[in-house]
């Protein structure tokens, strides 16, 4: 599966999209946000897994996300790989760097790391 672009390396379009989806919207939110999880991954020298990226309205309503989930828009859910013990310890620290690296909305579970570029500051922790 293709890279997005030669500066977001480490994941694909395929990890960004719900599998009933066959697009989604590309703008310059999307790219800023897989900049800033390139990043994310780079600092964090190993593999994140994206569980959840796009969601179309339909999945959305299947899998029970909220109705106004910011992955109707565009918000990735990140692991990282290895056991549920060393995914729930790394999500403190993939939340405070990924604050750091600017995400707006960065939302505490508990074997991953919800993230997204809303506009405003948001957190939650449902640990």
């Amino acid at each position: 599966m293709p890279i997005i672009t030669p500066d977001i390396k480490h994941f694909t379009w395929a990890e960004l999209v719900c599998s009933c989806c066959q697009r989604v919207r590309v703008d310059d939110r999307l790219f800023d946000h897989m900049r800033r999880l390139e990043a994310l991954r780079g600092w964090w020298d190993g593999p994140l897994r994206i569980t959840s990226g796009y969601r179309c309205a339909e999945h959305n309503v299947v899998i029970g996300g909220a109705p106004q989930s910011q992955h109707l828009h565009f918000a990735t859910d990140i692991q990282a790989v290895g056991t549920n013990e060393q995914r729930r310890d790394a999500v403190d620290t993939l939340a405070d760097k990924a604050e750091a690296l600017g995400f707006d909305g960065i939302g505490r579970y508990p074997t991953f790391v919800h993230l997204d570029l809303r506009g405003a500051a948001a957190r939650w922790n449902r640990r």
